[in-house]
């Protein structure tokens, strides 16, 4: 019966327990009604050792894995990000900050690689100047831990710590970012939820095309007939750009190379040469359906 304790091969075991017709069995034939006891211990937590510090060699990620597993396995890569930031390198101009003059004077280099959230310190304070320092490699890539962090809950600067005005501890020394170059200022733009969701402006073949529109357009192609003079309806990309360069006004490299697509008679077209009247042609037609959407 339920709480009785029996020897088996000598064990003591303790009846604990029964299923639901052993119970009706046991009641009908013997009027012992049974209860299923308890016998659920509270839970002890175990006790967890401390994430060591990391000793130097190697990455801190791969110290951890050791201390996690016997057979440690690699960290997982964000392939996403990597193909996203491949081959992008954002760099900030920096001083060191510290308190004394000759420190203050340093200049570096700060370059974060967003594809891995590493960082390279660059020195150049002996640039061109008679400062007594040496220009060159002062911290190689690296992730840099934040200060304050380690083992399991190690954190790492990453692309939204660095801006300018912001501060970077490397190597125990302070760094202050003090401006940024004009690739790195285009990619935090193009990032920043305030300005992705702001109004795209138009394709350059319609911004373009309201430019040229009407008699400037019959101005160009009398200019573009004026340096083909061999009047094959043909002029070399540099040329052209020539003719268009008062027009060309306010647009950025990726607009032109959009705009060098127009002037390709077909995409295998690599000929190095603009046919000018096809061109003029394809540009009031994206600016006409442009305006009719409208």
């Amino acid at each position: 019966f339920v709480g009785a304790r029996i020897l088996v091969f000598g064990k003591p075991l303790f009846v604990y327990g029964a299923d639901e017709f052993t119970k009706r069995y046991f009641a009908s034939q013997f009027g012992r009604n049974m209860e299923n006891i308890d016998i659920h211990e509270p839970s002890v937590p175990i006790p967890r050792l401390p994430t060591p510090p990391s000793n130097g060699l190697g990455a801190e990620e791969d110290s951890i894995q050791n201390c996690k597993m016997l057979r440690p396995k690699p960290m997982y890569r964000d392939m996403a990000k990597y193909k996203k930031y491949a081959g992008k390198v954002m760099r900030f101009t920096a001083r060191w900050d510290s308190e004394r003059a000759d420190e203050m004077a340093r200049s570096f280099i700060i370059s974060f690689y967003p594809s891995d959230d590493t960082v390279s310190i660059w020195e150049t304070s002996g640039d061109g100047r008679n400062t007594g320092m040496v220009s060159g490699k002062f911290l190689e890539r690296m992730k840099l831990v934040k200060p304050g962090t380690s083992g399991s809950k190690v954190k790492y600067y990453n692309k939204s710590d660095l801006f300018v005005g912001a501060a970077v501890v490397a190597q125990s020394r302070r760094f202050v970012l003090t401006a940024m170059d004009e690739f790195t200022a285009r990619l935090m733009d193009s990032e920043d939820p305030l300005t992705v969701g702001a109004k795209k402006p138009a394709p350059a073949a319609v911004r373009l095309g309201q430019r040229i529109e009407g008699e400037d357009r019959e101005e160009l192609l009398k200019k573009c007939h004026i340096k083909d003079r061999a009047h094959k309806g043909f002029l070399s990309i540099e040329e052209f750009l020539g003719v268009l360069q008062s027009k060309l006004y306010g647009l950025t490299n990726n607009d032109i190379m959009e705009l060098m697509e127009f002037c390709k008679r077909d995409a295998r077209d690599f000929s190095g040469e603009v046919d000018y009247n096809n061109f003029f042609a394809k540009i009031n037609a994206a600016y006409t359906a442009d305006v009719a959407r409208k």
